[in-house]
C-alpha cells in the first residue's frame, strides 16, 4: 500500500471531520453515552477544523491518505501539561475504522512522531480514554507507556483518561 502523509489543508475539514465522527463512535460506544455520540454534528466539526487548519496557530494537522483518500487524521500541539515543557503532543490521532488493524495507525504514528519528535528531544505524549482498552493496547505496542497522570474530563461526561508517553 502506497501512502501519502501531509499538511492538512482547509478543504480536508470534511473528509476528517466525518472520518474523525465515525471513529468517535466506533472506539467509544460503550464508554461515552449513545447520547452523546449520536448527537455529533460532523458538518459542526468541519467548520472547527476547517478554522483551526487555517489559523495554523496552536495545532498542527496532518492526514494520511491511501489510494488519493484520507485515512487518518492527526493533530499535535505543544504539550498542554505543565509537567512536561517543551514536550509535544498528539491530540487527535484517529484511523478510519474500516481500516483499523491493517497497518495504517502504526504508518500515520511513524511519520507523526517523525514530525514532532527530534532524536534525543523531549517525549511526546497523549492522553486516551482509561476504558479504551484498544487504543490503549495500539498505543503501548507503538511504544507508549502509561506515566500514571489521570484527569476526567467534565464536556464528556466525565470520563477518565490517562497519559501515555513515548521517549523514543
Amino acid at each position: 500500500m502506497e501512502f501519502a502523509f501531509r499538511k492538512a489543508e482547509p478543504d480536508d475539514a470534511p473528509a476528517m471531520a466525518r472520518l474523525i465522527t465515525l471513529a468517535w463512535q466506533n472506539a467509544y460506544r460503550g464508554i461515552l453515552s449513545d447520547a452523546l455520540l449520536d448527537g455529533i454534528d460532523a458538518e459542526e466539526r468541519s467548520g472547527r477544523i476547517r478554522s483551526a487548519i487555517g489559523s495554523g496557530r496552536e495545532f498542527q494537522y496532518y492526514v494520511l491518505e491511501a489510494s488519493g483518500e484520507i485515512a487518518g487524521a492527526a493533530a499535535v500541539c505543544a504539550c498542554r501539561d505543565e509537567d512536561l515543557p517543551g514536550a509535544a503532543e498528539i491530540a487527535v490521532f484517529y484511523i478510519r475504522p474500516d481500516l483499523q488493524g491493517r497497518g495504517y495507525g502504526q504508518e500515520m504514528m511513524r511519520r507523526t512522531l517523525k514530525e514532532i519528535q527530534p532524536p534525543g528531544g523531549p517525549p511526546a505524549a497523549l492522553w486516551v480514554l482509561r476504558d479504551n482498552a484498544a487504543a490503549r493496547a495500539f498505543y503501548e505496542k507503538a511504544g507508549f507507556q502509561a506515566d500514571g497522570a489521570e484527569k476526567a474530563l467534565p464536556g464528556l461526561e466525565d470520563a477518565v483518561t490517562v497519559r501515555y508517553r513515548y521517549a523514543g
